[in-house]
């Protein structure tokens, strides 16, 4: 069947309503709060939501959290990826809520324009679509609270864009977009994980065309998405190589039993919230949502026989896809792969191999569906009852397996938000109120960070991966607490005019020389002003601090690090070139094909 307009637009159909049907749960209980790592992921959403449309500020700094941290430099804040704009508009929870469901269907949508690429007729397409996004991998990441994952939605894109590239140079700039996204919603460990596949693939398809080119535009894809990203780049890279983020236990081995247990245990829920209450009763070294990856029976039958079936034409493909299964089991092969990839720089800080089996299931997706479509094939030109029999079985086989993996999959979304919402006083002004809190239980969620910051309190010992060095912040009501700004010596006269998360402004007057120290974490970022000069900003015990002279003035103190500056600047003449070298080539494509309209015709 051709991939005709009426096609596309069922398929689109299908795929809304579907992935409306697969998210529905995370709808229910629209009050409660979501459990685990939610905490923190909204938390990395709600203060650039409160900087933008509260303060009207760049979200640079997060004075909320831990006595002060960055917000733009910190890895995972997405607020510069155009999906924030539903954050903008409902809120952190509900536009996260909503954000996942869209990217349960841009995942569908992508796999099956990547399937139809790969010559594959509707049926199987739809296959790879519905093993793909409705496996585990996606619900179990979102209901722990891993908003990063929703850029495994772009895997099919990305690679259908490097696919194109190779033959039409035009589609580097897809991709550089796709993987810019990724990059730019703070999923970096899966545009590490992305980045393992591609490379792989590239190197072998490179081999096998006994050419370069399939190198080069993967190179010339990386170097559009450093330059177009640079923004967030550049002041994420100076933060991670001055504080980098702090060790954890790498690695862990899946036997084969686990790895059952990973593609094929229906009750990927029920071992979730078992790891939650018991512990790690399996001998993991993490919890469930890293490792369920849930497929069923026949996709994964499919896609090994597939995998057999189809090496010697899709071999780059297959072996990437199995490496990422060797780098999934991390310690627990013979060949660790994990071990390996772990001496490369960058990725001897990534501490959670089974999360590579994302790779995997992409590839079971894709596999499957050849041999769907392989077994239609063989059945097409058949006449006769057993003939019928073999198809009507092809046919519900095809139809099972959706249904099964919504109803199997979508209920792991019912866990996700099971916390009762925690209501604080709202302070009028920002103080630093709590040294540390817990309003729940941990095996309900990480950390309460979300709730001090809706009462307009900074915490100085919350959960979070990574964290300046830490001043010597104190707390409220504490012994030796100051005040959120003080004098070094008690002579002179502050009064605070403007508080904003990149910005304090206060009215100075003193008789002589003083040292004012604001009690949040000093950063490089820092600058200070007066009327008709700039002042020096450093630090005192680790706290912001700077020099006044005597006086009456205004002083502003402002957090616009360098990097960010440059990298804006990177940025903004990548995009204009970009955009640019995207009219040029689209202008020719216009022109080649008014001249062959206009050659004429011979009869």
């Amino acid at each position: 069947m051709n991939f005709t307009k009426s096609n596309h637009i069922l398929a689109l159909l299908v795929f809304l309503f579907l992935s409306v049907l697969f998210t529905a749960p995370i709808y229910d209980n629209s009050d409660m709060w979501g459990q685990k790592d939610w905490d923190q992921f909204v938390m990395w959403n709600a203060v650039p939501y409160r900087t933008i449309t509260e303060f009207r500020q760049f979200p640079l700094w997060n004075p909320y959290v831990n006595g002060g941290n960055v917000m733009l430099a910190h890895p995972q804040s997405a607020f510069l990826s155009p999906f924030f704009v539903f954050v903008l508009i409902f809120g952190p929870y509900l536009g996260l809520k909503i954000q996942i469901t869209v990217h349960v269907f841009l995942g569908l949508w992508g796999m099956f324009l990547l399937a139809k690429h790969l010559a594959l007729r509707d049926m199987a397409a739809y296959l790879a679509a519905f093993v793909f996004m409705f496996a585990a991998v996606y619900p179990l990441h979102l209901t722990e609270g891993h908003t990063e994952w929703l850029c495994m939605a772009f895997m099919p894109w990305l690679f259908l864009a490097y696919r194109k590239s190779l033959d039409d140079i035009r589609y580097v700039l897809a991709g550089i977009v796709f993987l810019s996204l990724i990059l730019l919603n703070g999923s970096v460990d899966v545009f590490n994980i992305f980045n393992v596949f591609l490379g792989m693939y590239a190197v072998l398809t490179a081999a096998r065309l006994r050419e370069w080119t399939p190198v080069k535009s993967l190179l010339m894809i990386f170097a559009g998405t450093f330059l177009l990203c640079a923004v967030k780049l550049f002041p994420m890279l100076d933060f991670i190589r001055e504080f980098p983020r702090a060790g954890e236990e790498a690695g862990g081995g899946v036997t084969l039993g686990i790895l059952f247990r990973m593609l094929l245990d229906p009750n990927q829920e029920t071992l979730d919230m078992l790891n939650w209450l018991d512990g790690y009763r399996m001998g993991l070294t993490h919890e469930w949502h890293e490792y369920g990856a849930y497929v069923g029976i026949f996709p994964l039958a499919l896609g090994l026989a597939g995998s057999v079936i189809f090496f010697r034409k899709y071999w780059p493909l297959i072996v990437s896809g199995m490496a990422m299964l060797l780098i999934a089991l991390g310690d627990g092969t013979l060949l660790n792969v994990w071990q390996l990839l772990r001496r490369l720089p960058v990725y001897d800080s990534l501490t959670v191999p089974s999360r590579y089996i994302v790779g995997f299931v992409f590839l079971l997706a894709l596999t499957a569906a050849m041999t769907l479509q392989l077994i239609n094939d063989r059945l097409a030109g058949q006449r006769g009852l057993r003939a019928k029999m073999l198809k009507g079985a092809v046919v519900l086989m095809f139809l099972f397996v959706p249904y099964h993996l919504i109803e199997m999959n979508s209920s792991i979304f019912w866990n996700a938000f099971r916390v009762e919402p925690v209501t604080l006083r709202h302070n009028p002004f920002f103080a630093q109120r709590y040294r540390e809190a817990r309003f729940q239980e941990e095996y309900v969620t990480n950390s309460s960070i979300y709730p001090v910051f809706l009462s307009n309190s900074g915490i100085v010992e919350g959960y979070e991966v990574m964290q300046l060095t830490r001043g010597a912040v104190t707390v409220l009501g504490e012994s030796g607490y100051r005040g959120e700004y003080f004098f070094d010596f008690p002579r002179g006269e502050r009064e605070l005019v403007l508080f904003s998360p990149n910005k304090l402004i206060f009215d100075i007057k003193l008789d002589r020389s003083n040292l004012l120290i604001i009690n949040q974490n000093y950063h490089k970022g820092w600058t200070a002003s007066i009327p008709g000069h700039r002042l020096a900003v450093s630090q005192t015990a680790g706290l912001i601090s700077v020099v006044l002279p005597e006086g009456e003035y205004r002083l502003e103190l402002t957090y616009r690090p360098q990097p960010f500056l440059v990298g804006s600047a990177v940025s903004l003449l990548t995009l204009v070139l970009l955009v640019a070298k995207a009219w040029e080539w689209r202008s020719l494509s216009r022109g080649r094909r008014r001249k062959q309209s206009e050659k004429p015709h011979v009869a």
